[in-house]
């Protein structure tokens, strides 16, 4: 009877994490975002990047804040890129020339260097052919909110989490396997980073929920 409430218990700590949608607030206006989750821990605007950084099939450190890689076949647009407009629907500054293609399995992954509680990022003209979509990915693989990326040039997309739900990945993918891909830029991408109290708790919990979980197998 204990082992089976150890079980239960375990289960109820990841069944938490996988249901952690409905407490992530979206933002479309960059001011009300700023103003509503409080200093940024890190803002990145590439400005300080001299030369273009291939990341298509490797982990690529950014200047700050987080790795970024293209996963997938194909190497199109993959670029922290450094001309501006290198294709039309660029934003004319430094950023993230992102492809990606749901046919083909093209997608592209930020990871923050420590688990974060606020992103938020500008987005030049996707979904405005093909789609593409933004999935922030929490603790044990729960997907903790999805959505369209907005079109036109400069669009903002933020979002809070609380402590006990912070987003680990963020994924750009294509949407709905539609043919043809959708290319894009990411820039001025910030977030706050979870004090490290809270980021050792929250690990120790995943770490007791696997262990338990391990031992009811």
């Amino acid at each position: 009877m204990r082992r089976l409430t150890t079980c239960a218990s375990a289960l109820a700590v990841i069944a938490a994490a996988a249901d952690a949608s409905a407490v992530v607030t979206s933002f479309d206006d960059r001011a009300l975002w700023e103003s509503t989750v409080g200093p940024r821990t890190f803002d990145e605007d590439f400005e300080a990047i001299p030369a273009d950084i291939d990341y298509s099939f490797t982990t690529t450190s950014a200047p700050n804040g987080f790795v970024i890689e293209h996963r997938g076949g194909d190497d199109f647009r993959n670029l922290i890129d450094v001309t501006p407009l290198d294709y039309a629907d660029g934003n004319g500054t430094n950023g993230v020339s992102a492809y990606v293609d749901g046919e083909t399995g093209d997608e592209v992954w930020l990871t923050p260097d420590a688990p974060l509680t606020a992103l938020g990022l500008n987005v030049s003209s996707a979904a405005t052919g093909e789609g593409a979509t933004i999935t922030l990915i929490g603790p044990l693989g729960a997907v903790l909110t999805n959505l369209v990326l907005p079109g036109g040039i400069d669009a903002f997309v933020g979002f809070q989490t609380p402590a006990s739900e912070p987003i680990l990945d963020i994924q750009f993918a294509g949407n709905g396997g539609v043919s043809g891909g959708e290319g894009f830029y990411l820039d001025n991408i910030g977030g706050i980073v979870i004090p490290e109290p809270a980021a050792m708790a929250l690990a120790c919990v995943g770490v007791i929920a696997l262990m338990q979980l391990h031992r009811c197998g």
